[in-house]
């Protein structure tokens, strides 16, 4: 059908680009919002007055200048007390969930444990969790205008399907969106958990070009190029490319993945520890088998990363997951590995995180899908 564009779809854009400026640049003007935007004066002051009657935005006053006297501009800011968006994360350890107000200022966050035996078990999980959710935002009379739900495994973002969820043998193409929305009449959008990752990130550094590799259950990966996140279905799945031909078999079918070597079920597969834990006890102490293994973490880790830089040429790479926690043991390999082989390698960047938020990360992604769609 054909589509058409009209006066109050203009008028709704104009808005919405408007708040989205307000958002980024904190005490902005509206003589300024003129200018950035090429909006006249007129449009400028109408847009803000119905984004200031909504409750989206406060005016308030600036300090004056005793040096120069005359009428003190004011200054626009989100309003943090009115509008929310909520972020949860599902993953096979837990499910975490967090609501922010438009400020991107958490108020409410919690863990909750997860049944993944079967396809029905995970949604009563889910659903539990955001019972729990909405319920403290209705007891708090938090607006929610957007959730977003950071998936484990593989997403199909444009359809809100998760088409695999890590060993749930029945989870297979599951319209997820709908089934949220339709229980719960909110507004639901599906992101892959590390762009999630990297979403949340970029909130305190503005990445322009960066690779994120989560390394622990599974192995993930997340891209910003030029200042935008990298999606598609099926895409970036690092942890299924082929590591070593012919190689042990992986959980997705095929052998030889990076994850069947290098993901924390992996690793401990090919040792005679219980734990990462003990595996890690053990390397510190010398046991040979173990300093091994670790020594060949650092040594796949490492040309996986080589690979990444060869096609993505990125200025940082962000290491995450729960390895971190053993880092010590191969950082300073995989560096070494790295700077020898890459090209570019004095451009590149190596950043750790040890503690990252893919609940925070989803709901900044709601923030800005609700800020999208805007209606007032």
């Amino acid at each position: 059908m054909k589509q058409f564009i009209t006066q109050d779809s203009v008028r709704q854009a104009n808005a919405s680009a408007v708040l989205a400026l307000i958002k980024k640049n904190e005490g902005i003007t509206r003589r300024e919002i003129e200018s950035l935007t090429g909006f006249s004066w007129g449009a400028v002051s109408e847009i803000t007055r119905r984004l200031t009657e909504n409750g989206y935005i406060l005016e308030k006053e600036k300090v004056s200048d005793v040096k120069n006297p005359g009428r003190t501009p004011s200054y626009l800011e989100i309003n943090g007390g009115r509008n929310y968006a909520a972020g949860i994360e599902i993953s096979i350890k837990a499910i975490t969930a967090v609501i922010v107000n438009f400020r991107e200022e958490c108020v409410y966050s919690k863990s909750f444990g997860i049944e993944r035996d079967c396809k029905d078990a995970v949604l009563k999980s889910v659903f539990a969790a955001l019972d729990a959710l909405f319920g403290y935002a209705s007891g708090h009379r938090y607006n929610i205008l957007g959730i977003c739900v950071a998936m484990q495994g593989a997403v199909d973002k444009p359809n809100g399907v998760s088409v695999f969820f890590p060993s749930c043998n029945d989870w297979n193409d599951v319209p997820l969106v709908k089934i949220l929305e339709e229980r719960y009449a909110y507004k639901f959008y599906l992101e892959h958990d590390p762009n999630c990752i990297l979403y949340g990130e970029m909130r305190s550094e503005p990445y322009e070009n960066a690779v994120l590799v989560r390394v622990g259950e599974g192995i993930g990966m997340a891209a910003v190029i030029d200042g935008k996140i990298f999606s598609g279905k099926g895409m970036l799945e690092i942890g299924h490319t082929t590591l070593v031909p012919d190689g042990l078999p992986c959980v997705c079918g095929n052998r030889g993945c990076a994850e069947a070597y290098i993901s924390n079920n992996g690793i401990i597969s090919r040792s005679n520890a219980a734990s990462l834990d003990e595996l890690y006890g053990l390397c510190k102490a010398g046991n040979p088998e173990a300093v091994e293994i670790f020594e060949k973490i650092s040594m796949y880790l490492g040309i996986i990363i080589n690979n990444i830089v060869k096609i993505f040429n990125p200025h940082n790479i962000i290491l995450c997951g729960s390895m971190m926690k053993y880092l010590d043991t191969f950082i300073e390999n995989i560096e070494k590995r790295i700077h020898g082989m890459s090209f570019k390698s004095e451009y590149l960047k190596v950043t750790v995180i040890k503690e990252e938020n893919a609940a925070f990360g989803a709901a900044a992604v709601a923030v800005d899908e609700s800020i999208e769609r805007l209606e007032i």
